[in-house]
């Protein structure tokens, strides 16, 4: 299986992106990572054939834009992919996740930072009576934002923080 394939075959996922159903598909998830890793040997053409593959489904869609990708496939990445790669604790699950940070950051306009899984579960612990508790995201003087779970700047755009896939006040 090829990096494309992990992200286009699994966009159900994003679904499953909550406190109690996370951690079990992506355990399954970070599973045909390393699979799909043991095989692949050159990582830079396995990474643009994923942009490429993304750019195009996205152009077959109606709202295309040179530089944008879908929120789906951009919270695949942050959540699931870059989080099961880094968690290969290798050299090649490393330089794979950066490769893909690299690239998406190179042709997709929206900024993708490495976040690992326990990351991640961090954002899910701030809850009050299971109710998520979405509070405003502090802007320091330069006009940046931060997420007011793992305190990582957010991008312009999005609904989720690209690093714990917090949800982004509006």
């Amino acid at each position: 299986m090829e990096l494309y394939q992990l992200v286009a075959g699994h966009r159900q996922l994003t679904q499953h992106f909550n406190r109690n159903e996370y951690p079990a598909y992506y355990r399954e998830y970070r599973e045909k990572v390393a699979s799909a890793t043991e095989v692949t040997t050159d990582i830079p053409a396995a990474v643009n054939h994923l942009a490429d593959g993304l750019a195009r489904d996205w152009k077959n869609e109606k709202f295309w834009k040179r530089s944008s990708l879908r929120d789906g496939d951009r919270m695949l990445i942050s959540t699931f992919l870059i989080p099961a790669l880094l968690d290969l604790d290798d050299a090649k699950g490393h330089k794979t996740a950066e490769a893909v940070q690299n690239v998406m950051n190179e042709r997709f306009s929206f900024p993708l930072q490495l976040g690992s899984y326990k990351d991640i579960m961090k954002g899910f612990e701030p809850k009050l009576f299971g109710i998520s508790i979405v509070k405003p995201e502090p802007v320091s003087a330069e006009g940046k934002r931060f997420c007011t779970v793992c305190g990582k700047e957010l991008p312009a755009e999005g609904k989720f923080c690209p690093h714990c896939g917090n949800k982004i006040a509006d």
